[in-house]
């Protein structure tokens, strides 16, 4: 539920959660980014959000922000989560950025411009390379078969082929020899520690919280395994059939990724015991 509202920079800055979380001692953070011409309303709507805030003990910040630009942004966004952290019970070490489309693509922009800031970061639909440091980090990416991909191969489209290379080689999942196979490993291009496909119920969205329509589908989520780590630290999902638009299933997915990691004082990645 929406349980507070701000403004920084003269953009709208929204808070979710239970009313409860504002007295808890310390809780993770999720900053939610719309995509180009969304609304973080309709953001946290879509992706499933505010479902998520009812069931866990999580704030969901979700700030108007200029959402046809990555990088540039990265330091509003960083100053916003200061900003959050003087505001609310938030647990530093458990700071997350996720979005659809665009808000995909900035987090991965803010975990490459300050790569000590989140413990992990999830993109939905759209990502973008890790233009500055190259730092590991936890990464979730959820992608439709009929998204921005090429059909013919198939494989996702450009972008995340630099995404996906530099999260791998950043987490030291492959050697920098390492090349990608499509007609190999369809869609990702790299080889996976194991596969499973799960049967969902949830509901697709227009970005604006429009034209809900309940859809029942097989997704196929394939899991990366770092030495050392217990859960899989890199998470690819594929969804069946879908187009670019936003589905509520994509919060839950996320969390139960994301969950698991927190980053130390020191600045490393470790699990959390949950």
């Amino acid at each position: 539920m929406l349980i507070d509202t701000f403004t920084q920079n003269n953009r709208k800055v929204y808070v979710y959660g239970k009313k409860s979380v504002l007295t808890n001692r310390q809780v993770p953070m999720i900053l939610d980014l719309n995509c180009t011409t969304g609304n973080p309303k309709a953001e946290v709507l879509t992706n499933g959000w505010d479902e998520v805030t009812e069931k866990e003990n999580i704030i969901v910040i979700a700030p108007e922000y200029d959402d046809y630009a990555t990088y540039s942004e990265c330091p509003f966004l960083r100053d916003l989560i200061a900003v959050c952290v003087q505001k609310y019970p938030i647990d530093e070490s458990r700071i997350y950025s996720v979005g659809f489309s665009n808000g995909g693509a900035s987090s991965v922009a803010l975990a490459s411009t300050y790569p000590n800031l989140l413990a992990g970061i999830a993109a939905m639909g759209w990502a973008i390379g890790m233009m500055r440091s190259k730092t590991q980090i936890p990464f979730l990416l959820i992608q439709g078969s009929k998204e921005y991909v090429d059909q013919n191969l198939p494989a996702v489209m450009d972008d995340e082929k630099e995404t996906l290379r530099d999260i791998f080689l950043a987490d030291n999942l492959i050697t920098n020899e390492m090349r990608t196979d499509y007609k190999k490993w369809p869609y990702w291009g790299y080889p996976s520690s194991s596969q499973e496909v799960k049967e969902l119920t949830y509901h697709d969205y227009d970005p604006y919280g429009n034209m809900k329509q309940k859809v029942t589908n097989n997704l196929t989520f394939s899991y990366y395994q770092k030495n050392g780590y217990r859960h899989p630290f890199v998470q690819t999902v594929l969804i069946p059939n879908a187009h670019h638009i936003p589905h509520d299933c994509n919060a839950e997915i996320a969390w139960d990724f994301l969950k698991h990691f927190a980053r130390d004082k020191q600045g490393q990645i470790v699990e959390i015991n949950n």
